[in-house]
């Protein structure tokens, strides 16, 4: 039969983590902070850097799905990417993006909570402030 004593319950720690390449949330709250808004900056309104930055932002949130369950925005969003032609953001027409804008509650979960990628990770995510961004670029 099973055998509870041989079964580790124990977090599985990423290898990436191990050897401290990682400072997500998740990992390192200590180390974890949040970049000020960006709303008088000169690109923070221009549309082409927004869907590029999207776009960066949404292809590491399909790779990695950690927030898959904390709200409507991330199935919304995996459904796009993986509906899509090539299964790739880059085939998703920026005009659905609206979907995942729309069923965000900007609740803050997946930054403080899910997100392995926040600040100060090299890839800098934090979905959260691209969302508001994009409500704010679009009421401009």
């Amino acid at each position: 039969g099973f055998q509870q004593e041989n079964f580790d319950f124990r977090f599985k720690v990423p290898e990436c983590v191990r050897k401290k390449k990682h400072s997500g949330a998740r990992f390192n709250k200590k180390k974890t902070f949040r970049r000020p808004f960006q709303r008088h900056h000169k690109d923070f309104y221009n549309e082409e850097k927004l869907e590029k930055e999207m776009r960066r932002v949404f292809d590491v949130c399909h790779g990695c799905r950690a927030c898959f369950n904390l709200c409507d925005s991330f199935p919304t969003l995996f459904d796009l990417v993986d509906n899509s032609p090539t299964q790739e953001v880059d085939s998703v027409p920026a005009t659905k993006f609206s979907a995942v804008v729309d069923d965000c509650t900007l609740c803050d979960m997946c930054f403080m909570v899910s997100c392995p990628y926040v600040p100060p990770h090299d890839l800098d995510i934090d979905f959260p402030h691209l969302i508001a961004r994009y409500k704010a670029t679009e009421a401009v």
